[in-house]
């Protein structure tokens, strides 16, 4: 993405003072500056905050009366 800026002189200043000393560009130092500000956000799974409820499903899930009967053979054969 681009986006186009007007900066105070002051911030360019300094901006182009830590570029120079980084041995990097205006733009490199920015983006490095924008990236270091904005907190890291946690993966979904972490930030959840709904406590997980024992039982909350219970009953919505069902086995077929065959589930613990053999598979048959062309199950293992690849051939289903």
């Amino acid at each position: 993405m681009t986006l186009t800026l007007e900066l105070p002189s002051e911030l360019e200043q300094y901006l182009l003072q830590k570029a120079k000393e980084q041995g990097v560009s205006i733009e490199a130092m920015t983006l490095r500056l924008l990236t270091n500000s904005i907190p890291k956000q946690q993966p979904a799974k972490l930030q959840s905050k709904k406590p997980r409820v024992f039982g909350q499903y219970q009953g919505t899930i069902t086995m077929s009366a065959d589930f613990d009967e053999p598979l048959p053979d062309a199950f293992w054969l690849g051939e289903l």
